[in-house]
């Protein structure tokens, strides 16, 4: 900087606060998570998924091919009660930042998995007869923002260090502040 001083007749001190080159956000409060853009009618979409999925009743115990299909493709023996709480996580923390039409939400570092196995068992439950569950018409909607999420996972530019209570899934660790 002393060429750039000398050439241009800045010799004056540098005054203002000493700001650090980077950063420091304590990982028990912080985290990382990536922006996506998202419309309430995507919002609308998932939410009908989850609700007919879990109110329509389910041959998953009684269909032995649905089962096997979960637990072969997907290496999980999880039902559906196990994989929708993640995806209740995510409507409920995304209605709360939701301020405009379209909104950016906080998506989850290394999710997609959930998701995708979500809507995997829902499919094998829509392909199975014996099974009360049927796609909704939002589905495509659904697909959709599945697919933003992915692409915002591949851009580095949408990733962000935000507090936890903002990324559904993700909780601050809580102190004990009485020692």
């Amino acid at each position: 900087m002393g060429i750039f001083d000398d050439n241009f007749g800045n010799n004056e001190p540098h005054e203002g606060p000493n700001v650090p080159q980077h950063e420091h956000f304590p990982s028990d409060t912080y985290g990382p998570a990536y922006a996506v853009s998202i419309y309430q009618e995507d919002l609308r979409a998932l939410k009908e998924l989850v609700e007919a999925e879990s109110s329509s009743s389910t041959s998953i115990e009684q269909t032995a091919f649905l089962k096997d299909a979960i637990d072969d493709e997907l290496r999980l023996r999880k039902s559906g009660d196990e994989l929708s709480p993640f995806v209740r996580d995510l409507i409920e923390t995304w209605e709360s930042q939701m301020d405009a039409e379209p909104s950016a939400v906080w998506w989850p570092v290394a999710s997609d998995w959930r998701l995708k196995s979500y809507l995997h068992y829902c499919e094998l439950r829509d392909e199975q007869d014996e099974d009360g569950f049927e796609f909704t018409e939002g589905i495509g909607r659904v697909h959709a923002l599945f697919s933003r999420c992915k692409a915002a996972q591949e851009n580095d530019s949408k990733l962000a260090i935000v507090p936890k209570e903002e990324i559904p899934g993700e909780e601050p660790a809580v102190t004990d502040s009485s020692t």
